[in-house]
């Protein structure tokens, strides 16, 4: 993962003190994959190992030094990490001016969710606030949640038998296929660089409706999203999509950092052609059921569906649906986010479809992610249409049955 932040003048020295002080706050950063026994397993280590380096692009004319910058952070994103050797962090300093750089931070996901990417910042700030007055910052790790307290909560949640029952008898039927207009067929699994469409979606009222019905707005975004991917599931009554869910259920967890999410499948039940406003409740349900059941990890589904019923993991998630949170307002801080140098290229996604969703008040911002040997952009583009007018209807006739009867035109 990486973040691009803009600062005025810093005093070097101090601030990569403040990400070594940083990172020696959380096991995750101070850790190494040992690879040496049946299973791979993490090796604490004393303190964390972390890669530093300070470039200077202010001799450049100042028209180059946005392209040499933006490709920095490209090559700065696509170092690899050395997980046997501990090392989950890099650093690069940039100089634009004396007045101006950019710390350009990327930290290995098996490290890291977005959350703890917020925290990090933050915790560099006030770290190097102090290390610039010739201080050091205060100690908070006393009593403070680890990762390893996750991990061991982890290990001794029980699966739900009865869910569990009901997610066996789903696979002995098979997963339905959402019929997608794919342009060429799926020939074999395939790592393609795929392609990606930014869009801004209008859905005036949408935060409005999402709370007159007790649903999060990414919830009523994702029923429109499901209509408008599953009007035809082969005579299913179900859609299946994954998306990314946080495990930051217990209290204490807001604050650590670490890995803390997983992918889960959503069943969305649509028999009896309830009305948009019905599927959105049934989408929310779905929500609920997959973060508080760990059965709906797709990783375990996925062992269960090849281990006892022959089922390409890969054919129980065609989609995956991410919700991206706006990022918190920090008034007065050290950093600004830079988005257009932290811009990442898409990378190779097992998802034939990768929808990123921040949905607003009034309206739905996203990048579709497509495989572009399944898809044209054409049709990637219509796709964004078809969500479109899905979020139209589930505002405007929201009692009108999700999708049409037979015989009725789409």
């Amino acid at each position: 993962m990486l973040e691009a932040l803009r600062t005025g003048p810093v005093d070097p020295h101090a601030l990569r003190e403040a990400v070594e002080h940083t990172a020696a706050r959380h096991d995750a950063l101070t850790g190494r994959l040992v690879t040496d026994g049946p299973e791979p397993r993490w090796h604490p280590l004393p303190v964390p190992r972390i890669a530093w380096q300070e470039e200077d692009l202010s001799t450049l004319a100042e028209a180059d030094r946005a392209t040499a910058l933006r490709d920095l952070a490209q090559r700065h994103a696509g170092e690899p990490f050395d997980l046997a050797a501990g090392l989950l962090l890099r650093c690069r300093l940039v100089r634009l001016a004396a007045d101006a750089h950019v710390l350009l931070l990327a930290v290995h996901h098996i490290a890291v969710d977005g959350r703890s990417m917020e925290l990090l910042v933050g915790q560099v700030e006030e770290a190097y606030t102090a290390f610039a007055a010739g201080r050091r910052p205060a100690d908070e790790g006393t009593g403070r949640l680890r990762l390893a307290d996750v991990a061991r909560w982890e290990r001794r949640r029980t699966p739900d038998a009865a869910t569990l029952d009901e997610w066996r008898r789903a696979l002995e039927a098979g997963p339905p296929e959402l019929r997608l207009p794919y342009d060429r067929p799926r020939l074999v699994r395939t790592a393609l660089i795929p392609a990606e469409l930014p869009f801004t979606l209008p859905a005036p009222g949408l935060a409005a409706f999402a709370r007159a019905a007790g649903l999060t707005p990414f919830a009523a975004a994702l029923s429109a999203l499901t209509t408008a991917l599953g009007q035809d599931t082969g005579g299913r009554d179900e859609v299946w999509l994954a998306t990314v869910l946080s495990t930051r259920d217990r209290p204490g967890l807001a604050d650590v950092v670490g890995p803390l999410t997983t992918t889960g499948l959503l069943r969305v039940d649509t028999a009896g052609a309830p009305s948009h406003r019905a599927l959105a409740g049934r989408v929310a349900g779905a929500l609920l059921t997959a973060h508080t059941r760990p059965e709906a990890h797709l990783a375990a589904l996925g062992d269960l569906a090849e281990r006892e019923y022959g089922i390409d993991r890969a054919r129980l998630g065609q989609v995956l649906v991410v919700a991206q949170d706006a990022a918190p307002a920090r008034p007065g801080g050290l950093f600004t986010p830079d988005g257009e140098a932290a811009a990442k290229r898409p990378t190779a996604t097992a998802f034939d479809l990768v929808w990123s969703l921040r949905a607003g008040p009034d309206d739905v911002e996203g990048v579709l992610t497509y495989k572009a040997e399944l898809f044209d952009a054409g049709t990637a583009a219509a796709l964004v249409d078809r969500f479109g007018r899905a979020l139209h209807d589930l505002l405007h006739t929201p009692d009108a049955p999700w999708r049409p009867e037979p015989g009725e035109a789409a």
